[in-house]
């Protein structure tokens, strides 16, 4: 039993090692202010006729980026609140770009569920196969060099379950 959850605890490890390896020419490329600016100006977001389209990462890595520099979030994209935007923004003036958001609220989202799951099954093997099963994943690998939302509502999600079930009702909200 001790040998499988070393190895358990590996294979999540080298998961995410392997993660940020294939995507390391993300996540050690710099931010572009230039060329996202030129991106979102050229975009359906500013022209609803444009062939030039953004997706929500792009989106939110440029918003993000202005959002930490003092612009209005009522202005920018305002039916999605502003929080996980403010992250992206803070995860670039740190690290240089916002991809390391998705990986590190990924990380802790994976985290999380490995408390919740051993609360839940009171097995801490049970708990680590669990997460390793959702780590290796192909839809939540697939969030990990992302500068999504998704991610930040999951981990708060999780989070809620597992403040509940400790019985912490003030921070399950």
């Amino acid at each position: 039993m001790r040998v499988l959850k070393k190895v358990l605890a590996l294979i999540i490890l080298a998961h995410l090692a392997l993660i940020l390896f294939t995507n390391r020419a993300l996540f050690f490329s710099t931010f572009d202010e230039a060329y996202w600016k030129d991106k979102y100006e050229h975009s359906q977001w500013k022209l609803p006729l444009s062939a030039r389209t953004l997706g929500d990462d792009g989106l939110y890595l440029y918003e993000g980026f202005r959002l930490i520099r003092g612009g209005d979030p009522t202005l920018l994209n305002a039916e999605v609140p502003p929080l996980g935007k403010y992250l992206i923004g803070l995860s670039i003036l740190i690290f240089g770009n916002g991809y390391w958001y998705g990986f590190l609220i990924n990380t802790l989202s994976l985290i999380t569920l490995l408390f919740l799951s051993n609360i839940l099954l009171k097995n801490l093997l049970g708990a680590l196969l669990v997460t390793t099963l959702i780590a290796t994943d192909p839809l939540i690998t697939s969030q990990f060099p992302l500068s999504m939302l998704d991610s930040l509502q999951l981990l708060f999600l999780l989070l809620t379950f597992l403040f509940l079930l400790k019985r912490r009702f003030i921070l399950s909200g």
